[in-house]
């Protein structure tokens, strides 16, 4: 038995490819589900830490990568829009853990 996703892509555009039929099957798989929940979940979190560094008084005392980052903007550099940071704050997060994870093992 194959797969469905194997299946789909053979179908012509409507339904193949990116089509309707690999649509549906996201939007009815409970795995899909899970990611776009776990995603929703990374995006909020890493927007309100740009947020939160972004209207924090203290900043010039910090010394975090993030708030290097917005002290960079305030110094005349490019201003990064909240995508850029959350995106720079996700890298992070993601480095960290495989990093923490061969320290681990």
């Amino acid at each position: 038995c194959l797969p469905l996703y194997a299946v789909i892509k053979y179908l012509p555009w409507p339904f193949g490819g990116h089509g309707l039929a690999l649509r549906l099957v996201e939007r009815l798989s409970p795995v899909h589900g899970d990611f776009r929940a776990a995603r929703a979940v990374l995006d909020t979190e890493s927007r309100r830490l740009v947020e939160d560094c972004r209207s924090d008084p203290h900043l010039a005392a910090r010394s975090d990568l993030l708030a290097l980052f917005v002290q960079a903007e305030a110094n005349g550099a490019k201003r990064f829009t909240t995508e850029e940071l959350r995106d720079t704050v996700l890298n992070f997060i993601i480095a960290g853990r495989d990093t923490t994870a061969c320290a681990l093992s």
